[in-house]
């Protein structure tokens, strides 16, 4: 036990200074170059720092799980993205009803398995895909999973971030459309809370441009007036609606980058 603790410790004082790398979005290209040095994907570690980024909580396990890794191959992040898709315990299948969506999806993934056995997909034909899937997907397909699958296609060696654009797109959109039930609200009702504050904001820049030579607290001062004088046309129910649909999400999302890094650090530590 005390050898096994060393160990663990020993590991996390080498990530240590790697860490800012996975933690810092700014940081991308000597992200990059360090997964290179290693002989790691780009695609794979852009991944990894994408996940590591969403959510506080595991992330410096998570982080020091990835480094210590040495079996990361060519491709893990193509098969990260086929196990979102159809096996994650969240899968983005899942969330398809017609089986017309679901076709059109198998179309893209085979695309990327053809991409994983080593055959180059061609930016055109990327761009012929996106036009297909697009056209092909019904108008009542949940955003977050068309929105997802559309993320992910681009050739990985020109946009290597492109998985981890899936990542993203998945976690936040599914995460919001999931906390509506246990909130007790409907996406009709957040989309006119959400429509009422963004046209309440336009109007009141509209209203308030800084005049010429005014200091700050004299434009706060006006803006503060404006805003006791016209309020926002919203009820104290919602902006409480707004609030439990928030702190739903939130843990909807914790739970969701943790699956996701789970899935992740399966495919790298086989």
């Amino acid at each position: 036990m005390t050898e096994h603790n060393e160990r663990l410790q020993d590991v996390a004082a080498a990530a240590d200074p790697v860490a800012p790398l996975f933690t810092d979005g700014s940081r991308s290209a000597a992200l990059i170059e360090w997964a290179g040095s290693r002989g790691i994907d780009a695609a794979t570690i852009l991944l990894a720092g994408e996940l590591s980024r969403m959510d506080e909580h595991g992330q410096a396990a998570f982080v020091t799980a990835i480094v210590e890794e040495a079996r990361i191959q060519p491709g893990d992040g193509l098969r990260w993205l086929l196990w979102l898709w159809n096996d994650a315990p969240t899968p983005i299948r899942s969330r398809l009803s017609e089986q017309h969506d679901i076709r059109a999806v198998e179309e893209v993934m085979e695309i990327h398995r053809r991409a994983l056995a080593g055959e180059a997909v061609s930016n055109p034909v990327w761009r012929a895909a996106r036009r297909q899937f697009a056209a092909a997907m019904t108008p009542d397909a949940p955003a977050a999973a068309v929105e997802a699958i559309m993320s992910s296609m681009w050739d990985l060696h020109a946009t290597p971030g492109a998985v981890a654009d899936v990542a993203s797109t998945w976690i936040v959109q599914s995460s919001a459309a999931d906390a509506f039930e246990p909130a007790g609200w409907t996406a009709a009702e957040h989309h006119r809370v959400q429509s009422t504050w963004d046209a309440y904001g336009i109007e009141q820049a509209h209203h308030n441009r800084r005049l010429p030579g005014e200091d700050d607290a004299a434009f706060g001062e006006r803006l503060q007036r404006y805003t006791l004088e016209n309020p926002v046309p919203l009820s104290s129910d919602d902006f409480d609606n707004w609030r439990t649909w928030q702190a739903e999400r939130q843990k909807i999302m914790t739970a969701r980058v943790e699956e996701l890094r789970a899935g992740l650090r399966g495919i790298v530590s086989r």
